[in-house]
């Protein structure tokens, strides 16, 4: 049944003038759209994969931003020593109104809330489309997080486990957002300083930080490391209140 979708796929675009090469070539197809002046962006397509050097890596991610110990805690004093004030100046500063819209949303509204939705999500939602994808409806926005603020977000369980502070939650959020481009886009290019410095560091710094989250969580489900030649013996299998099974099993020396 396969076969025959995909057969009727490239009788399809043969029909409609695409090379045949169209149908077995996804780059094909694309240069073949955008020459008919259909062009979308491809999130997940890999052209070209480029890793950094090593000493890169090395002098971490104030090098990759251009922006030292010394400047970041000038930045934050500017802000009165409030590191969300610093990371909204910086966003109003170098951001086009669209992403200071996704900022003030995630610091400043209500999720799910009509009025503290962007206008340009609203317009998002009319042509059906986000971040590329398809079938996109204004209640699909910030799923099962309404009326949920900034604080409520850093109360939830995970952010309490990973020690994250409301300017850690605000950065991830905003990552999840259409600004994502605004945040990759110079470190690719290797802009320095980048023009969202702050932003990228507390971004890099909460990820490291949730990886807390899946160490504690799985702290209950201890893995144990037995000598050569031991053998595991099924001891007994019970459900937790939660739902979970639990198999109990036992080292035996043969």
């Amino acid at each position: 049944e396969l076969l025959s979708k995909l057969t009727e796929l490239r009788e399809a675009l043969i029909a409609a003038g695409a090379p045949p090469e169209a149908s077995q070539s996804g780059t094909a197809l694309l240069d073949w759209l955008a020459a008919k002046g259909i062009t979308a962006e491809v999130k997940f397509s890999v052209r070209m994969l480029m890793f950094g050097q090593s000493a890169a890596a090395a002098a971490g991610i104030e090098d990759l931003v251009g922006m030292d110990e010394d400047e970041r805690a000038d930045a934050i004093h500017e802000a009165g020593g409030d590191i969300l004030k610093a990371l909204t100046r910086e966003v109003r500063a170098h951001c086009a109104q669209e992403h200071q819209a996704n900022w003030k949303y995630i610091v400043d509204g209500v999720a799910c809330e009509e009025s503290s939705i962007p206008t340009h999500v609203k317009a998002d939602a009319k042509r059906g489309t986000y971040h590329a994808g398809t079938g996109f409806e204004l209640i699909h926005y910030d799923e099962n997080h309404k009326g949920m603020r900034l604080d409520d977000f850093t109360k939830l369980e995970s952010c309490k486990l990973a020690k994250l502070k409301k300017h850690h939650v605000a950065v991830l959020r905003l990552y999840t957002t259409s600004s994502f481009r605004e945040l990759n886009g110079p470190l690719r290019n290797e802009m320095k300083p980048h023009p969202l410095a702050l932003t990228v560091y507390y971004l890099c710094e909460a990820i490291k930080k949730l990886r807390v989250v899946r160490a504690k969580v799985d702290a209950q489900e201890q893995e144990y490391l037995y000598p050569p030649g031991t053998f595991l013996q099924f001891e007994k299998e019970e459900t937790d209140a939660d739902g979970r099974r639990i198999i109990t099993i036992r080292p035996t020396m043969p």
